[in-house]
């Protein structure tokens, strides 16, 4: 995952949180 993306992924993927 892409840092950039994680903002707009962490909506989706909270994976990322």
């Amino acid at each position: 995952m892409q840092k950039r993306k994680e903002q707009e992924s962490n909506q989706e993927s909270p994976g990322s949180a």
